[in-house]
C-alpha cells in the first residue's frame, strides 16, 4: 500500500512540473516569435530581437518555473535569469498576468 502512495504524489509532481515547464516553454515560444518578428523588421531592431532570443533559450533551460520565480522574488528575480533584463522582466510578468498565474 506505501508503494501506491508513492506512485500517487510521483504523479502529483509530475503534473506540478509539467505545468512548470508548460509556463516555461509558452512564454520562451512567444519570445521566439517575437525575435523572429523583429529580426524581420530589419537592422535597427537587431539587438532587441538579439535579446528575446537569448531570453528565450535561458527560460527553454530553467530548472523552475517562471511562476515560481516571480512568486519568490518579483521582477528581481527574474532578472536574475541569464539573458533576462528590466524590459523583458516586465515582459515575462505581463505574459504571467495574461495567463492568470498572477495579479
Amino acid at each position: 500500500m506505501g508503494g501506491n502512495g508513492s506512485r500517487t504524489k510521483f504523479i502529483q509532481f509530475l503534473k506540478i512540473m509539467h505545468e512548470e515547464f508548460k509556463i516555461n516553454l509558452t512564454i520562451a515560444n512567444k519570445f521566439y516569435t517575437k525575435a523572429k518578428i523583429l529580426q524581420e523588421k530589419g537592422e535597427k531592431h537587431k539587438f532587441r530581437s538579439l535579446s528575446y532570443y537569448r531570453a528565450a533559450k535561458a527560460i527553454e533551460g530553467l530548472d523552475k518555473g517562471l511562476d515560481e520565480i516571480y512568486q519568490h522574488g518579483w521582477l528581481v528575480g527574474l532578472q536574475k535569469i541569464k539573458g533576462v533584463g528590466n524590459r523583458i522582466a516586465h515582459d515575462i510578468e505581463a505574459e504571467l498576468k495574461k495567463m492568470g498565474i498572477t495579479k
